[in-house]
């Protein structure tokens, strides 16, 4: 198993709440090879319609979710932060050199990895119902390992990823939220790499995702918050395929969900 599994991405959970699902990390090449071992040790991938399962296999590059009938743990494998068909996925290689070994001498990537991983997870999915919960857990790895050495570390990851302007507005959602503690000399070197179509686009893109994360409750409901959640959702579509994809994927699912109806 060893020869498959590279690394525990992140278990993105904290002392607060339990884990519900582990994301293991391999490299591109040895997907297949890790799903067969994985059903070799019987662990199950989880029933998809066939275009469901052809969306993991051919525009994520990855294998469905699977699970262990027994415990019933789900397993998401991964070979990168984002999808490929994006054009927005990290170069691989920047995560081999992000892993460390955690105190049980399990291979892990460190946590200012496992910070952008939530940033990616949160801020560029198209579901939004779980988000706050990623925030705090965003908001929860920065402040337990708040250091010059931390922040000097994610800057430069985020850089080197193209992940700085992401970095920077769950930064200040982070800080609306759950009050962050970042420091001002992080924030000023993320601002001075925002493009001029980002800092354009951005005050909008918050403004929207503000109250997006509100959490859909009788509670919290408005008008303004469904139509900021409906353009979230359109949004994270949007971020995950180029529109030449994302037009007949979309027609595709609408025609499975008319049938089931």
């Amino acid at each position: 198993m060893k020869s498959c599994i590279t690394v525990v991405v992140n278990f993105k959970r904290n002392r607060i709440r339990p884990m519900s699902d582990i994301d293991i990390l391999v490299s591109s090449s040895e997907i297949q090879k890790t799903e067969k071992r994985l059903l070799s040790l019987g662990w199950q991938i989880k029933s998809l319609a066939n275009y469901d399962e052809k969306y993991y296999r051919e525009f994520a590059h990855e294998i469905p979710p699977m699970f262990d009938p027994l415990s019933g743990t789900t397993l998401d494998i991964h070979h990168n932060l984002y999808l490929p068909v994006s054009g927005k996925a990290p170069d691989e290689s920047i995560l081999r050199q992000n892993i460390v070994a955690s105190s049980q001498q399990k291979l892990v990537l460190n946590k200012h990895m496992q910070a952008l991983h939530t940033c990616v997870h949160l801020y560029w999915n198209e579901d939004v119902s779980s988000s706050l919960r990623d925030l705090y857990d965003f908001t929860c790895l920065c402040n337990d390992n708040a250091s010059h050495h931390f922040w000097e570390a994610i800057v430069k990851t985020a850089k080197a990823m193209n992940l700085s302007s992401l970095l920077f507005d769950v930064i200040c959602l982070a800080e609306f939220y759950f009050l962050l503690r970042c420091p001002i000399e992080t924030k000023h070197q993320l601002q001075s790499q925002l493009s001029l179509f980002h800092r354009a686009r951005r005050g909008f893109t918050l403004f929207v995702m503000k109250r997006a994360l509100v959490p859909d409750t009788r509670v919290c409901d408005s008008t303004l918050l469904r139509i900021c959640r409906f353009l979230a959702y359109m949004r994270g579509h949007l971020m995950k395929m180029p529109v030449h994809v994302l037009v007949p994927h979309m027609l595709k699912k609408l025609s499975m969900t008319l049938r089931k109806s």
